[in-house]
C-alpha cells in the first residue's frame, strides 16, 4: 500500500485523480556493458522482444506453418490472457516465452541461469518431451547457446494453461534469464533475446507435417 501526498486540496486532487486511476514509477531504461539492459516491466516485454525477433528471422526463411504471434494479457493474475487465446486459436503446437530467474547476488546458484549465455529450455513432465528434444536439436545444429532448467511441476507461465487447453495442446518454454525480476531495475542480457529469436524462428522452420502428427502420438 502506497500513501501520495501531492499537496493539493481535495478540491484539486479530484480534478486531476478519479478513483480506480492506476498509478506506476516513472522509470527509463538504461543500457548496461556487456549488452546488458536494464528496465521495468521486462517481466515479459522480454518475451514480446523475442517474438517479433522471431518474425524478422522468419522474413529470411522458408515455413510451412501458419504462425501466430500472441502477447498475452495477465499471466501474473492467473494466466489469463494465454487460457483464451490458446482456446481461441487450438494450435497445434505452442511455445511460451517467459523470463527466469538469472544469476544474482542472495539467490542460490542452482536456481538461477547467467546472463549472456542464452536462451532457457525447460523440461519436465508439463514440457512435451519431443518438443523439449527438437528446440534442443535445433540448438545444438546451429551452434545456439543455450541452458536447461528441470521443471518438476507447473511452471507458472504461460504453458501452464496452453498445454491444459482443450483436449491438450502440445507446449514448450523458451525463457530468458533475467535478474531482479518483479522490480524497477530487471535486468537481462540483449544476446539471449536474439538467440530465444533465431531459435524460435528456426524451429518453426524446421516444423513439417510428420513431425506435428506424431505429436499426437506421444
Amino acid at each position: 500500500e502506497m500513501f501520495i501526498d501531492t499537496g493539493l486540496p481535495t478540491s484539486e486532487v479530484e480534478k486531476y485523480v478519479c478513483i480506480g486511476d492506476y498509478i506506476t514509477f516513472k522509470r527509463n531504461q538504461v543500457e548496461l556493458y556487456n549488452k546488458c539492459f536494464s528496465a521495468n516491466a521486462l517481466d515479459d516485454r522480454a518475451g514480446i522482444a523475442t517474438v517479433l525477433y522471431a518474425l524478422d528471422e522468419l522474413g529470411h526463411l522458408k515455413f510451412d506453418s501458419n504462425v501466430f504471434a500472441v502477447a498475452t494479457s495477465q499471466e501474473e493474475l492467473g494466466l489469463r490472457g494465454a487460457i483464451v487465446s490458446s482456446y481461441s486459436i487450438a494450435p497445434n503446437v505452442a511455445i511460451a516465452i517467459d523470463v527466469c530467474h538469472g544469476n544474482m547476488p542472495g539467490l542460490p546458484e542452482e536456481e538461477t541461469h547467467k546472463l549472456g549465455e542464452g536462451p532457457v529450455l525447460s523440461v519436465g513432465p508439463n514440457i512435451h518431451a519431443k518438443l523439449y528434444r527438437r528446440l534442443k536439436e535445433v540448438c545444438e545444429d546451429f551452434k545456439l547457446s543455450f541452458q536447461v532448467n528441470p521443471e518438476p511441476s507447473s511452471t507458472g507461465t504461460d504453458a501452464w494453461a496452453i498445454q491444459i487447453t482443450r483436449e491438450g495442446i502440445p507446449t514448450a518454454l523458451i525463457s530468458i534469464p533475467l535478474r531482479y525480476m518483479h522490480t524497477r531495475v530487471e535486468t537481462l542480457c540483449i544476446d539471449d533475446i536474439k538467440t530465444a529469436g533465431r531459435l524460435l524462428a528456426l524451429f518453426i522452420s524446421s516444423l513439417d507435417k510428420k513431425f506435428v502428427e506424431e505429436l499426437s502420438c506421444f
